[in-house]
């Protein structure tokens, strides 16, 4: 089950991203206490989709980087998700409070 659920996830990305949006979806799902990729590239105005999907750990998400300064404080349960916007280039790090090892780099181009 937790397996089609993953791959539906990873299809509704995919097919997220039509000719009239002028922004692509990444989706990064959290599992087996870890992230399904440790870094992605968007492009401004792309949106990078966080999914729960992991029963055993929490993820507490952060960026503290000054142009995509985020803090998820909640502790997520399996089957959250939250969204980010790239509202500008350059290449930062997603960190979590609960997984001190865990990190994701995200690469933004215009």
């Amino acid at each position: 089950m937790q397996r089609f659920v993953i791959a539906t996830l990873f299809s509704m990305a995919l097919f997220m991203t039509a000719p009239a949006f002028a922004q692509s979806v990444h989706a990064i799902v959290f599992n087996d206490s870890k992230a399904s990729t440790n870094e992605v590239d968007v492009k401004v105005g792309d949106v990078v989709s966080f999914y729960h999907m992991d029963p055993e750990e929490a993820h507490q998400l952060y960026s503290t980087d000054k142009d995509h300064q985020f803090d998820v404080k909640h502790i997520f349960q399996n089957g959250d998700h939250f969204d980010i916007q790239i509202t500008s280039p350059g290449s930062f790090d997603i960190l979590c409070h609960a997984m001190p090892h865990m990190k994701i780099t995200v690469n933004a181009t215009e």
